[in-house]
């Protein structure tokens, strides 16, 4: 545990997050369209361990806020993700 190290971890994902955030706004369900592909299950993977570390990494970003509660509410998702 190292906060320092951490605070700089999470300063450094907050472009790729904004991508995704802007990513979204087209409307579309996952983040490459319509099927789950890999990128959808990594970032539910990095959410996933942020929860366990109790960290918000989704700040003000409503887009994905939403994607998150779709894909948690997939039935693979439920019987995998903690809540």
């Amino acid at each position: 545990p190292d906060p320092d190290r951490a605070a700089a971890l999470e300063r450094a994902m907050q472009p790729a997050l904004d991508h995704l955030e802007n990513l979204l706004a087209d409307g579309r369900p996952l983040l490459t369209g319509e099927s789950v592909a890999v990128a959808d299950l990594t970032l539910a993977a990095a959410l996933q361990f942020a929860r366990f570390t109790k960290s918000d990494l989704l700040g003000e970003r409503p887009r994905l806020r939403a994607w998150d509660a779709r894909f948690r509410e997939r039935p693979a998702a439920r019987s995998v993700l903690q809540w």
